[in-house]
């Protein structure tokens, strides 16, 4: 998809130099590979988007068998859709217009570039402001627990204890 896309590319760069300056976005030349290339846009989109989920989902059922609260990676999995369905709308907004040969279509195109910059600042913008619910985390109360990234994590103890070669032993305090 990527090489076809890129040949796509290629051949509207090259057909717009053969044009005349009179012609329109619509010429006939120009519309099959404006059209392939808006279609594989959106198809990658649906793939890139579809596979990544499935991950995020295939793990959290996986390790839902070992955690006894919520899982974090559902909020994630959220974070992820969300960008990518307003990214798939304009997209496909953009692919509607020009096949219907709408001249609004230039305005879809023109806010491709804003909508992409959104797109990619919603990610850590919502994992920032995501709601710091922390008690799945912890059985009681008094856990302590840290945010890191917007995700609560829960703090544990480990005791270290050393031996030298003498066979002496030394005990750490916990960190």
């Amino acid at each position: 998809m990527l090489l076809t896309s890129a040949v796509a590319g290629c051949m509207i760069t090259v057909l717009f130099t053969d044009i005349g300056s009179n012609s329109s976005i619509f010429d006939p030349r120009l519309t099959i590979w404006i059209t392939v290339f808006y279609s594989i846009a959106v198809a990658q989109n649906v793939i890139t988007t579809g596979l990544m989920s499935l991950r995020l989902w295939q793990r959290e059922r996986e390790s839902s068998r070992f955690r006894m609260g919520r899982g974090v990676l559902v909020p994630v999995l959220r974070i992820l859709i969300g960008p990518a369905a307003l990214y798939l709308f304009a997209e496909i907004s953009l692919l509607s217009l020009y096949a219907i040969e709408h001249n609004s279509q230039y305005i879809m195109l023109e806010a491709m570039t804003p909508v992409i910059g959104i797109t990619f600042c919603i990610f850590p913008v919502r994992a920032i402001l995501r709601p710091k619910d922390s008690s799945h985390l912890c059985e009681n109360s008094r856990c302590n627990t840290v945010a890191v990234g917007g995700i609560q994590l829960r703090r544990i103890s480990m005791n270290i204890s050393t031996q030298t070669e003498d066979g002496s032993h030394e005990k750490v305090s916990p960190v």
